[in-house]
């Protein structure tokens, strides 16, 4: 069974990857997901469980807190990069469910 843990982390960063990152210098999803995605095939590779460092972003602009795992996403504007970050942090966990029940990954996701 794989859960969703959430837990808050004293001294968190405040910012998201797109408020440090500008467009004309690299597009915000693809350091999420890139580097993610190389770390996953080599959890695959060496069989070992990965702990996803997720994000309450996830979950957008949902007023209905407190959130749970199962809330829905309330997203903005796409042309928003706060949005961006949310979606690359959210394609990085439907890839490791997948691969989770296709038995290629064990995982835990933290928030």
């Amino acid at each position: 069974m794989v859960r969703a843990i959430p837990i808050r982390m004293k001294n968190a960063p405040t910012k998201t990857l797109a408020e440090i990152t500008s467009p004309k210098k690299i597009a915000p999803q693809k350091i999420p997901v890139t580097g993610t995605k190389n770390i996953i095939e080599l959890c695959i590779q060496k069989n070992i469980k990965l702990i996803f460092a997720s994000t309450s972003e996830v979950y957008g602009k949902n007023s209905n807190v407190p959130w749970k795992e199962e809330s829905d996403r309330v997203l903005g504007d796409p042309s928003v990069d706060r949005w961006c970050y949310s979606s690359s942090k959210a394609l990085i966990e439907h890839m490791l469910f997948a691969l989770y029940r296709a038995n290629k990954l064990n995982f835990a996701t933290v928030r």
